[in-house]
């Protein structure tokens, strides 16, 4: 199993989001930064399963997609890296 571990970047884009939805309501903020982690857990087994970014030329750049946000994130050897949190409508910046 691999360890994951947070960007200051992606974790700042995950706190702006979940200030942004709990706007709206605090209870589906709560719920989506649930459903995000769970998402992001499933890589400890499985790192592979993102698709590569078809932004970027580098295999070990990938992404899930999360409702309509794309989760990025960089594989290094026993370690994940979420690199970037962000809605599907941006544009990717590193």
């Amino acid at each position: 199993m691999v360890e994951i571990e947070w960007s200051t970047t992606a974790q700042n884009d995950l706190n702006d989001i979940i200030d942004y939805i709990a706007q709206d309501s605090l209870e589906f903020a709560l719920s989506f930064y649930d459903q995000v982690k769970e998402k992001l857990e499933n890589l400890t087994e499985f790192p592979n399963m993102g698709r590569k970014v078809p932004e970027l030329d580098d295999p070990n750049i990938r992404e899930l997609i999360f409702r309509n946000y794309r989760l990025i994130y960089r594989i290094m050897g026993d370690k994940i890296q979420i690199v970037r949190v962000f809605h599907g409508s941006r544009i990717l910046e590193f």
